[in-house]
């Protein structure tokens, strides 16, 4: 995986749909590429290296820490 550039490449609002999915049991872990062309999200398949393997647990935790990431380093610091 070196070199890889883990999430990045994908958006907010596509992980935040990843989660639901998950969420909801339409999208079951370790997720596979007929597992996303079937909640219509195929087109995230090469982005998502990073979670191959992962169970559903995992996969969570690594999306909501993303996301986490993401919202603090967008905010401004606290004064």
């Amino acid at each position: 995986m070196i070199g890889h550039t883990g999430l990045v490449a994908v958006s907010d609002d596509d992980l935040r749909e990843l989660l639901r999915q998950i969420h909801r049991g339409e999208l079951v872990c370790p997720i596979t590429r007929i597992g996303l062309a079937t909640v219509g999200l195929l087109r995230l398949g090469d982005d998502l290296d990073v979670l191959q393997g992962l169970d559903e647990r995992g996969v969570r935790a690594v999306l909501v820490s993303v996301l986490a990431e993401r919202r603090r380093v967008s905010r401004p610091a606290w004064p």
